[in-house]
Parts: structure tokens; sequence; C-alpha cells
């Protein structure tokens, strides 16, 4: 079995493996966890480049394991 096969399984374990089992998807799970909100926040504390990070959290919310929700400015920003 490939790992890009695993969504296709009959297995919810496999399923979930080929959604969560990806590189820094775990980490940035363990900070949402955290109550880490923000991108750059991610970004600052995992030291990931935008556009894996980015790809990560639309899969993330693409499969339902976390939702995309907008926030007011960061204090900092203002």
């Amino acid at each position: 079995m490939r790992w890009n096969e695993l969504s296709e399984e009959n297995c919810s374990m496999a399923r979930t493996v080929s959604v969560i089992g990806a590189r820094w998807t775990l980490l940035i799970l363990w900070d949402c966890f955290l109550r880490v909100r923000r991108f750059e926040d991610f970004q600052e504390r995992l030291g990931v480049t935008r556009p894996i990070l980015a790809s990560r959290l639309k899969k993330l919310v693409d499969e339902f394991f976390a939702h995309e929700s907008a926030l007011p400015a960061a204090a900092d920003a203002l």
C-alpha cells in the first residue's frame, strides 16, 4: 500500500493517518490544542515555511479536523 492510497481505504485509522500523518501536521494540531490561533503564531512557534503551513492548515480544514475563522487584528499589529 502506498502513502497516497491511504485516504481511499475502508479503515478509519488509515484515513486519519492520511490526513494527520504528514510532516508538521501533528505539531500544528498540538499547537491548536494549546490554543494557538493565528497563522503568524503557528509559523513563529514551529519554524515552518508559509507555503507548507498554509497547505497543512488547508488540508486540516478540508478534512474537518479544524475550522477557519476571522479573528480581530492582533494587538501588536495596530
